[in-house]
């Protein structure tokens, strides 16, 4: 699977997600895909595999992969430059619902450019539109 050579057929079935509608606080339906177990699990081989090489080819510029603690670091080093520059200002932004608004492409050209080894991986599965079928299911 993580080398990109499943069946066309196979990649299909693992990249189709089902969504299901978890109610909010407030009442509002929230979509939530629910993605094939056996895609995450070869997604998951493949970055533990490529750990090393992604940490070497994005030092400096990645705080979340294979970096402990980098997301936190990250905030807290931001927070005190601030302090220290009271005349720059900051602007916080919701980025969880960033996944619609990326360019599949331009992400996939990344990933060909810095760590080749996942682009087949990644190909086969985000260079098309996927299925998704929406589950209906009330919450009690």
């Amino acid at each position: 699977m993580t080398n990109g050579t499943l069946p066309k057929e196979l990649v299909v079935l693992l990249g189709n997600s089902d969504l299901a509608a978890i109610t909010k606080d407030d009442g509002s339906p929230r979509p939530i895909a629910l993605l094939e177990v056996l895609r995450n699990l070869g997604g998951n081989v493949l970055l533990r595999s490529l750990i090393g090489n992604l940490r070497t080819k994005l030092f400096g510029m990645n705080f979340a992969v294979g970096v402990k603690g980098g997301v936190e670091m990250a905030v807290h080093t931001f927070r005190a430059v601030l302090a220290e520059r009271p005349d720059w200002s900051a602007i916080l932004t919701d980025f969880t619902a960033m996944f619609q608004e990326i360019s599949r492409n331009g992400c996939l050209e990344a990933v060909k450019n810095i760590i080749p080894e996942a682009f087949p991986f990644l190909f086969a599965f985000y260079s098309r539109s996927a299925d998704v079928a929406f589950l209906l299911h009330q919450m009690v």
